[in-house]
Order: structure tokens, then C-alpha cells, then sequence
């Protein structure tokens, strides 16, 4: 290993362990040192296990000795050109473009910030002419139920002396220091640095989540305003903290930026233009070359074949400081099919609407697909999943019941006549219609929750008469909240349960259809309790205790089809 790298390497590993910014203690290493998935052998660096889909890392076996100019590639999924892997990547094209040079591809998907750090320290051990680093997908400062007892506390000071867009604005400014610490590491390497700053697809995602709670009796108002979906109501009095009414205003960087500071609900990976000007403003002040490439998207923010050899030639016309005209990539038939189809599932688990019969389901496998979902299991676990290609299992992984993909794919056949509980992540129909359960710190509830005034569940079923058994309740902040709890099968209403804070069950004779169903519950309206709420949330986050910055319209704890 050179001294240098070594140096530096000891010196990150021991600042990691005393600012405890490492997922684990951090080793110090005496001689050469992992790179990656990639340790030390025979001069070199050679992968510890075959490449397979669905793989982290790049398929590259062996990093060899140095033996002409090198350039490492640092980054997330957008680097690594996910669904193009192993047929197509940046580095790949990259290096196609920069005669008698080496691309050696770092890129890992789902790579963090502290994980990227350190990778690009363990990245001198090959000795780098440039780096080029491309991430910050993955990078976000968030609040959430709960955190470290610190950092919670510290949520309820803000909370209580200014409000929710107190605490928002500490969140931006806390990810603007994360981004100036990176730069500060990379730029300690003493190593040419290409920054490409990342970009978002702003087009058809829809990053839905409703307000956090709002003062006085502003949370009801907007919820009847997001109804009547009157959007200058909305904007007025969330002020601006909230992606669904900059959606409806049709501002996409202001949704996106509006998504990026919560962690109550899922999200895609995007990058902020909080993020994007700190990664901007920084890379420029410590002489960095700055690449913002426009390409072609092929999800929300991975790029078609087309984009992946745009963005290569840009960062190639930086670095030889000469514009290099794009290439455009050539991938055989069934790689690309492949791609679109994997992205589309990925986009549909995403949040990204999904149209019936969208042309690109239309595949040879579509129909082992189906079947491969309806069974419930891993694809590999399935007889119809080992027909399938090579899928990426983490875009066809999805928490719930997938039932748009389901009906784009074909007819969906009937279901089962078995009892079957329904109140879960598992059946819940859009994944942003609940809060993400659990987590560090959390444990699981035994119930659901609804963030929204309507709840939808879905469940393939035979088809018949059956008893719908429902366990719910409304929770309280002060003041009640009367009405009832609607309860629908299939546009139908099937009966009502009283608005109570206690728990209070329900059954009620319902008739499903062969295939699939939807089952929706309509709580009542919130009550006037904005203030309170607030005051609950700071002083739990002072107590150290989970909060819930968001309403609640209603809980289940089961949801029975019998």
C-alpha cells in the first residue's frame, strides 16, 4: 500500500471511531486493506464472491496492479447504471472514452454517505490519477418518530421555540454540513475530483405524504381542502412544507425539496437542490470540476442507455476538458426489454402511477410473472420465478399487495376463500397511504395507522358472501371527533363503526368478487387540536420519547375477511 494512502486511511478510521460516525468500530489497518467487496490477493484486489443479479457491487473479478493512468468511480445506483448491469454502466462507457486509461467501478447501489467516505479512502490503495464521484441520491438529514437521544432532544428545542419550519430549516442546514464534511475528505486526498451533481426525474412521480401537524385548526382545513383539492388553500396554510400541494401546483423541484426532510413515510431516492447547490457551491470552492449532466431518465433518477453514455461523455469532456460527443450505447433487444420492464416495477413500488396494460408489460414473461407474485414467496422460491430472467430482486421486491402491477400485467385469477388479516403493510394498497413502522429505536406497532382520511386495503379473493371484521379506533389529541368510521367493499358501503378512542369492533356481512378487491375505510374528520399536538410532539422529543409530528385519523388492529 503507498504510505500516503495508508496515512490517510489510519487517520479517517480513527476520526470515524471518535466521532462514532461509523456503523461499526472502526479497524485501523497496519498494511493493505479491503477496497470494497474487494480484498487484497496476488498484487491486487479480488472480489469475494461471483457477481449475480441483484449484486451491490460492479461484476469486476480482479482489480489489478496499476499499470497506466486510473480514474475510480464513486458512487450510488445512478453510477452504477442500474438495470443496464453487467451489459451496461458509466464506467463502462467512460472508459471507452478516455484512450489508454483504466475506469475501475466503485459504484455501489444503496451506498450511504459515511460508507461512500470511506470507500473513497480505501480507493487510494489503487492509486488514482482522478476520481469521479457521483452520489448524493442517498443523502438526506431527517426527522422521524424517533432518533438518539440527543438528536431528539434537540428536535424538541427547535420544535418549541419555532415551530415546524424551525426544525425543517436545522434539517437543511444539518445536510449542508454533511455535504461540506464529505468534500472536506474528498478534497484531503490530494486526488483530482470530478463532481457530478445528481438529478432527479421531476416528471410522473407523485412523492405523496399530507402536512406534518399544523397550528390551530389549520390540519382539518387543509385535509377538507386536499378533498375538494382547492390547492391555494393547501399552499396557504401548510406554507409550504408539504409535496402534495407543490404537486398540484405543478412545481416539481419544490415537491421534491418538500419530500426530502421526513422520515414518517416512504420515499424515493432523490436529490434535493438543498443538496444540489451544497455539493455545487462546494465542490467549486475547493477546485473541483463540476458536472451537471441532462439525460434521458429511465425511472426517477436512473438513466436509460441513451442517458448513461450522455452522462459518460460529459464527464469525460471534464476531465480531458474537450467536449467528447455522446456515444449512444447499444444494448441487444432483450437487455433493454429487460431494463424497461424491471424499472417499470421499480417505478411502480415507487409511488409512480401505473397505467393498465402499459406496452411495456408486454413480455414474453409477463405471465410467469403473475404467477410468480400471486405466489407470495422470493421469485428464486417460486417454479414461476425460476422461469423468469435475471430480475433484480430489490425492484421486484414491494412491501404491499403490488395490485397495480398485478392488473397491468393480465387478468388477475381469483383468490382464496381462507380467512386472511388484512391490516398490514402486506395488503395496504399504496404505500404511502401508511407510516413506515419500526425502525431504530421503534419497535413495530401491532396496529395500523392512518395518515390519511382514507384508508384502502387490497385482497384477492374467491369471491362470495363472507363476514368483514373490523378492530379500529379513533385516537384523540383534546378535543373529540365526531362521526363515524365508513367502511366499503368495493364502492359499497358495508356499515359504520362509532368514532371512539377506545378500541371498538365491528362485523359486517360483505360480498367480494373473484380476483381482486378493495376494501376502504373513511375516518373522521381531525379535530381543531394543532396546538396541543405540537406541545405533545416537542415535549415528547424532549422526554426522549417517539412522537408523531403527523396526525393520526385512525388506527386498526385487524381487519378481517372471514
Amino acid at each position: 500500500m503507498n504510505p500516503d494512502a495508508l496515512a490517510r486511511l489510519r487517520a479517517f478510521r480513527l476520526r470515524q471511531r471518535e466521532e462514532r460516525r461509523a456503523p461499526e468500530p472502526a479497524e485501523v489497518p497496519d498494511g493493505p486493506d479491503r477496497v470494497g467487496i474487494w480484498r487484497p490477493a496476488d498484487g491486487g484486489f479480488v472480489r469475494e464472491r461471483p457477481w449475480s443479479a441483484g449484486d451491490f457491487w460492479a461484476p469486476l473479478e480482479r482489480i489489478g496492479p496499476k499499470r497506466g493512468q486510473r480514474v475510480v468511480l464513486l458512487g450510488e445506483s445512478a453510477a452504477a447504471g442500474m438495470f443496464y448491469r453487467p451489459h451496461l454502466s458509466p464506467a463502462s462507457v467512460l472508459e471507452s472514452l478516455l484512450p489508454g486509461a483504466e475506469v475501475v467501478d466503485l459504484a455501489k447501489i444503496s451506498i450511504g454517505l459515511v460508507e461512500l467516505i470511506e470507500l473513497a479512502y480505501d480507493a487510494t490503495q489503487l492509486e488514482p490519477d482522478l476520481i469521479v464521484f457521483f452520489a448524493g441520491n442517498n443523502w438526506a438529514r431527517k426527522a422521524g418518530p424517533w432518533a438518539d437521544l440527543a438528536t431528539t432532544q434537540d428536535w424538541g428545542r427547535i420544535l418549541e421555540s419555532g415551530g415546524v419550519p424551525a426544525l425543517v430549516d436545522s434539517l437543511r442546514a444539518g445536510l449542508r454540513e454533511d455535504v461540506e464534511d464529505a468534500l472536506d475528505d474528498l478534497a484531503s486526498l490530494e486526488i483530482p475530483v470530478v463532481l457530478v451533481v445528481p438529478e432527479s426525474n421531476l416528471d410522473g412521480w407523485e412523492r405523496k405524504r399530507p402536512p406534518p401537524w399544523l397550528p390551530g385548526d389549520a390540519s382539518p382545513r387543509w385535509h377538507a381542502a386536499w378533498e375538494e383539492r382547492d390547492v391555494e388553500t393547501m399552499r396557504r396554510l401548510d406554507g409550504g412544507l408539504c409535496s402534495t400541494t407543490w404537486r398540484l401546483l405543478g412545481r416539481p423541484r419544490e415537491e421534491v425539496e418538500a419530500s426530502s426532510w421526513d422520515a414518517w413515510f416512504s420515499g424515493v431516492p432523490q436529490a434535493s437542490e438543498t443538496l444540489r447547490g451544497a455539493l455545487r457551491d462546494g465542490g467549486r470552492r475547493r477546485g473541483f470540476r463540476i458536472v451537471e449532466p441532462r439525460a434521458p431518465f429511465i425511472d426517477y433518477c436512473h438513466y436509460t442507455a441513451e442517458g448513461i453514455g450522455i452522462v459518460a461523455a460529459a464527464i469525460a469532456s471534464a476531465i480531458l476538458d474537450v467536449p467528447v460527443p455522446p456515444p449512444v450505447p447499444r444494448v441487444p433487444e432483450e437487455v433493454e426489454r429487460l431494463a424497461r420492464f424491471t424499472a417499470e416495477l421499480h417505478r411502480a413500488h415507487m409511488e409512480a402511477p401505473v397505467t393498465p396494460r402499459r406496452p411495456v408489460f408486454d413480455v414474453p414473461w409477463a405471465r410467469d410473472f403473475l404467477e410468480a407474485k400471486l405466489a407470495g414467496v422470493p421469485l428464486p422460491l417460486s417454479a414461476a420465478g425460476r422461469r423468469l430472467p435475471a430480475i433484480d430482486p430489490h425492484a421486484a421486491m414491494c412491501p404491499n399487495i403490488d395490485a397495480d402491477v398485478l392488473e397491468a400485467l393480465g387478468e388477475v385469477p381469483p383468490g382464496t376463500s381462507e380467512p386472511v388479516e388484512l391490516a398490514s403493510v402486506r395488503y395496504v394498497e399504496r404505500t404511502s397511504e401508511g407510516f413506515i413502522e419500526g425502525g431504530e429505536g421503534v419497535a413495530e406497532r401491532a396496529y395500523w395507522r392512518a395518515p390519511w382520511a382514507r384508508s384502502a386495503f387490497r385482497a384477492r379473493r374467491a369471491g362470495g358472501e363472507e363476514t368483514l371484521e373490523v378492530l379500529a379506533r379513533v385516537p384523540l389529541i383534546e378535543a373529540p371527533r365526531p362521526g363515524d368510521v365508513e367502511v366499503r367493499v368495493n364502492g359499497v358501503l358495508a356499515g359504520t363503526l362509532p368514532s371512539a378512542p377506545r378500541w371498538t369492533r365491528g362485523r359486517f356481512r360483505v360480498s367480494t368478487r373473484p380476483g381482486l378487491n378493495r376494501i376502504e375505510l373513511r375516518w373522521p374528520p381531525l379535530a381543531p387540536d394543532g396546538d396541543a399536538a405540537l406541545r405533545l410532539v416537542a415535549d415528547r422529543y424532549l422526554l426522549g420519547l417517539w412522537a408523531d409530528l403527523f396526525p393520526v385519523f385512525g388506527e386498526l388492529a385487524s381487519l378481517r375477511l372471514i
